[in-house]
């Protein structure tokens, strides 16, 4: 009866193990490519009252932001994600760029860059980055063959599984597609999910910290993502501002400073946070409430520290 039990809990199992002098091996050397983009998203939810007494709010979204990065950190697409765009470049990808000194090294090559494998020269072949161009080394036929990007993209939000993934299982129902795969932790949170060729994770199981704590161990120069969409007020946009999250209306001043406080968390706003919110108003020239939404939201989706990270 114990055994019966045991087996219904757990499933059934059995040990097997392998031949005597056999060996294992890595072979999935694809598994070793380094994604060519890198996706960061994140949406923007207002507080509205919520109908049932017990609960104190409801979270709506208002708004949300995409950038496509590439290994270069260079911004490929902003705002709007389209996966085509991306894929018909990458059918029509450059020849391989060598200098002479690569030329020769490549000559000279006896080892498969990918397996690290003896080379014979039937199946010696030029493995060069399809997205730049790049040389990246000798190796055999096969393995420049299965050594590619799988065409899945990862989309990274920071804190999907507690709070963005709630907006994408809703909105799922009302998008158009063909294969849905979830890994789930409970039934509330997913550590990932898979819409057709887009993979959603969640950049805090990579690094446990918030996006404000991580960008502040930046160096002055490491913000060259934001820095391409706030070339003259990166320096300032560097901290985490403050937003009337419980507020929401297109007045062309910011609210007063009780309006940035928070009855969910119970906290109130600083004269200095309040004081930093003035500043972005006024040095980015926002007119309404919505220009310094765009701007708040923004500057803290280009998580530099997560991309350099992601990619080392």
């Amino acid at each position: 009866m114990e055994h019966e039990k045991t087996c219904r809990l757990h499933g059934a199992q059995r040990v097997k193990y392998p031949k005597e002098g056999s060996k294992l091996s890595f072979s999935k050397f694809s598994n070793n490519f380094k994604q060519i983009f890198a996706i960061y998203a994140d949406f923007e939810a207002i507080l509205q009252p919520n109908p049932d007494p017990s609960k104190y709010s409801v979270h709506v979204p208002c708004s949300y932001c995409y950038i496509v990065v590439d290994p270069e950190s260079n911004i490929v697409h902003k705002e709007i994600y389209r996966v085509s765009k991306l894929k018909e470049r990458l059918r029509n990808y450059p020849s391989v760029d060598m200098n002479e000194q690569q030329k020769i090294d490549f000559l000279n090559e006896q080892t498969c860059h990918i397996c690290k494998k003896q080379l014979d020269i039937k199946t010696k072949v030029i493995d060069h980055c399809h997205w730049s161009g790049r040389y990246r080394g000798a190796a055999h036929k096969i393995c420049n063959l299965n050594y590619h990007n799988n065409s899945k993209f990862r989309c990274l939000l920071h804190g999907a599984k507690n709070y963005d993934n709630h907006f994408l299982i809703k909105a799922l129902r009302h998008v158009p597609h063909k294969h849905l795969t979830i890994i789930p932790m409970n039934i509330e949170k997913y550590s990932v999910i898979l819409v057709d060729d887009v993979i959603f994770l969640d950049s805090f199981q990579f690094l446990s910290a918030s996006l404000n704590t991580l960008s502040s161990n930046l160096p002055q120069d490491g913000f060259k993502v934001l820095s391409q969409c706030f070339p003259y007020q990166t320096d300032l946009l560097r901290r985490k501002g403050v937003y009337p999250y419980e507020y929401m209306t297109d007045k062309t001043s910011l609210p007063p400073i009780e309006y940035f406080s928070s009855k969910l968390l119970n906290e109130s706003c600083s004269n200095e946070s309040y004081a930093f919110a003035q500043q972005v108003w006024e040095e980015l020239n926002c007119t309404t409430l919505g220009d310094y939404h765009d701007i708040q939201g923004m500057s803290h989706k280009f998580p530099d520290w997560v991309h350099k990270k992601i990619n080392k």
